[in-house]
């Protein structure tokens, strides 16, 4: 098994480097010394600048995989959520009667042509109608398809659209 002090390449630079002068090995030897340390500054300098690029990138990173995992368990959750049931319209307008009641709203409901349902109120507290549709979407499957809202005073007048989700 060969050394590596024995290696014959090895052999061969040391045998030429003793053929120079003694002044030309120091001038080798500084050489390589200059070369070196240049080689390890330029080294340490790319290992700070990394270090405070990645400081900068590394919190948004995370974030954004933060984000991503939130984002991958809606999926999972909204996947594993059993299907809507299809119900009839007139079915459908007292559904969304009796959740419009329940929540204490006082909006006029009915059935239109295309699958919409026009939902219409005067004087509706606009974050109960806000909650409202979400409860909606979540429960019936509705989503808002068109929305006019006007404020008057406190509460706002609605004129609107929903849709069926699916």
């Amino acid at each position: 098994m060969d050394s590596t002090l024995t290696h014959p390449v090895i052999a061969k630079l040391r045998t030429r480097y003793m053929a120079y002068s003694l002044r030309e090995r120091r001038l080798i030897l500084i050489m390589c010394t200059v070369v070196g340390a240049g080689l390890l500054w330029s080294w340490f300098a790319w290992q700070s600048h990394e270090n405070t690029r990645l400081d900068k990138v590394l919190p948004q990173s995370r974030a954004r995989l933060a984000s991503l995992q939130d984002a991958s368990a809606e999926i999972t959750r909204l996947k594993a959520k059993p299907p809507l049931t299809q119900t009839s319209p007139a079915q459908l307008v007292d559904a969304l009667q009796a959740s419009a009641q329940a929540m204490q709203l006082s909006l006029s409901i009915r059935n239109i042509d295309g699958g919409l349902v026009q939902v219409s109120g005067k004087e509706v507290s606009f974050d109960i109608w806000i909650s409202w549709l979400a409860k909606v979407q979540q429960t019936l499957g509705m989503r808002l398809a068109s929305a006019d809202v006007v404020r008057e005073g406190n509460n706002v007048r609605v004129e609107s659209q929903l849709s069926s989700g699916q």
